[in-house]
């Protein structure tokens, strides 16, 4: 009787062995999975944006194969001269890609900016919504592909 029961037992566990759901990913190929989403992201983006203070807002964006990103931020001339014109700012941090849009992360604030990749390869300044500028300022938000 005692053997009938521990047959039992072990088919029991060896059918729902059997029918349980795969596992998780491993690290090894969700890593790869990420990569493989950020590889149409990944290089180096400019353009200048518009600025309620001054000429305009320069950005140089690079977006790194390791989920990090640098950012350069440059505002041009302004008027009042003591203000922020021609100062440069870096930022740093890391990103994470849903689909076609990109969004940077500063660790230091947790602020998140989102980019919209584009058919031409460049980027579209668009917000959290993925709401794009409307014209004619869409194009003014465009960072162009350099590398």
């Amino acid at each position: 009787m005692y053997k009938k029961a521990l047959l039992a037992i072990v088919l029991g566990t060896a059918v729902l062995t059997a029918c349980s759901s795969s596992s998780p990913q491993p690290p090894e190929e969700a890593q790869k999975e990420q990569v493989a989403k950020a590889a149409p992201f990944i290089g180096l983006y400019s353009g200048v944006t518009p600025c309620a203070s001054c000429e305009g807002i320069e950005l140089n964006l690079s977006i790194n194969a390791d989920t990090t990103y640098d950012l350069k931020t440059t505002y041009i001339g302004s008027a009042d001269k003591s203000s922020i014109s021609d100062m440069a700012f870096m930022e740093s941090g890391v990103y994470k890609i849903d689909d076609d849009i990109v969004t940077l992360i500063t660790p230091s604030s947790g602020n998140e900016t989102y980019f919209k990749l584009l058919d031409d390869g460049n980027l579209l300044r668009v917000s959290e919504d993925g709401s794009e500028p409307l014209e004619p300022m869409r194009d003014l938000y465009i960072l162009k592909k350099v590398q």
